[in-house]
């Protein structure tokens, strides 16, 4: 969905169910500056629907206003930080008894820091292709047959794909399956062989400082 979050709730955890999370390399700056260190057993966001791109039609009727938590997963799908009075693009999931929930690994980002490219395939193609092909963020190789999935950041060196300049697949392109082939591949426009082009450039520079 597309919604702006209306107000939060944090619900103290009592230790020790949730230990106290820690950052030595300072590298979560967002959540320690927005939560500090002190992890909460779940935060409730109340949204505001803006827009459906998925979901029960009812539910997420225009202007209503519906609880999202956050809950704490692992030490790597930590709460998500989302601020009060913006608006973002929202993705998750769904409880048996209807909970709607989202952790930092589910797709999170403020509503004008997405492309409209990202946009179509919400509103199109990503519903369509949605069990089509797995799609993986591990550089190290992935656990399915290359043409059943698309790799994000494959082939490139690791601090490079840690950082935003990475997400050339995410934000210009879509992972759909052709006709032709059979096979799952990244269907992306010039944008995305210019952005993949200055990754791979980048990268290359990486490898030989390192």
């Amino acid at each position: 969905i597309r919604g702006r979050v209306t107000d939060v709730e944090k619900v103290e955890a009592p230790l020790p169910t949730i230990p106290e999370y820690n950052d030595p390399a300072g590298r979560n700056y967002e959540y320690s500056d927005y939560f500090s260190s002190r992890l909460f057993s779940k935060i409730i966001y109340t949204v505001e629907v803006k827009k459906r791109y998925k979901g029960d039609r009812n539910y997420f009727a225009p202007w209503a206003l519906v609880p999202i938590t956050s809950r704490y997963v692992s030490d790597d799908c930590i709460h998500v930080p989302l601020y009060t009075n913006s608006t973002f693009i929202i993705m998750g999931n769904q409880s048996t008894d209807g909970e709607l929930l989202i952790d930092r690994c589910s797709f999170h980002r403020f509503f004008d820091q997405v492309t409209s490219n990202e946009i179509d395939g919400f509103r199109r193609h990503y519903k369509k292709t949605c069990n089509q092909c797995t799609v993986c963020h591990n550089t190290t190789g992935c656990e399915y047959d290359e043409a059943d999935g698309c790799t994000v950041g494959k082939d490139i060196h690791k601090d490079v794909y840690y950082s935003n300049v990475t997400q050339c697949e995410h934000k210009f392109a879509r992972c759909s399956r052709k006709k032709r082939t059979g096979r799952c591949h990244w269907i992306g426009n010039e944008i995305f062989r210019y952005c993949k082009r200055q990754r791979k450039e980048r990268s290359t520079k990486m490898a030989k400082l390192g």
